[in-house]
């Protein structure tokens, strides 16, 4: 009897640690996702906020982050206004920044009922330690004036964005 209830307390105990390793990490007043692990916060200095988590293993990191763009000038009527064309800007910027990493799939698509622009990544011959010899997979999408992203980069070989679906599917958002 002693046995059995010291089993039954170890795999509660157990089942207490691993379920606690996910955090729901609200990233915007519009955005929430549940990380696989506690993610850090890093404030960005335009004012954004972003949040990044390593699994356990060290192959795989997981980001979120939520940028305001009105203090920039866009307001969301500005952000609807301009459409696909505001992928193909956040693109041509994202492409200016990544150092030998190349956008090997980028397609406008709807996530969680927004239009999004997914990209994967291909890191092979970037120099940045961040992406080099890593695969990411992107989505990136505005509600009103912000912008927001969430995603992951991943050293496994043969990545796919469904590696990662538990986390991706976790994206809560509201209007």
């Amino acid at each position: 009897m002693k046995k059995t209830i010291l089993a039954i307390g170890l795999f509660l105990a157990s089942f207490a640690v691993v379920s606690a390793q996910k955090t729901e990490q609200v990233v915007s007043e519009k955005m929430k996702v549940v990380f696989p692990v506690k993610p850090e916060k890093q404030d960005m200095p335009n004012g954004g906020s972003m949040f990044q988590a390593k699994s356990a293993d060290g192959n795989t990191s997981y980001i979120a982050m939520s940028l305001d763009l009105s203090g920039m000038g866009l307001t969301a009527e500005v952000v609807e206004s301009m459409g696909d064309m505001l992928f193909e800007q956040v693109k041509m910027g994202m492409s200016s920044q990544m150092g030998g990493a190349e956008i090997s799939k980028d397609e406008v698509v709807t996530f969680k009922g927004k239009k999004a622009l997914y990209v994967e990544i291909d890191g092979k011959n970037a120099t940045g330690e961040e992406i080099k010899g890593k695969k990411a997979f992107l989505y990136i999408f505005f509600i009103g004036a912000q912008m927001h992203q969430v995603g992951f980069r991943s050293s496994k070989a043969g990545a796919t964005k469904d590696d990662e679906k538990e986390f991706l599917e976790s994206v809560s958002l509201k209007d």
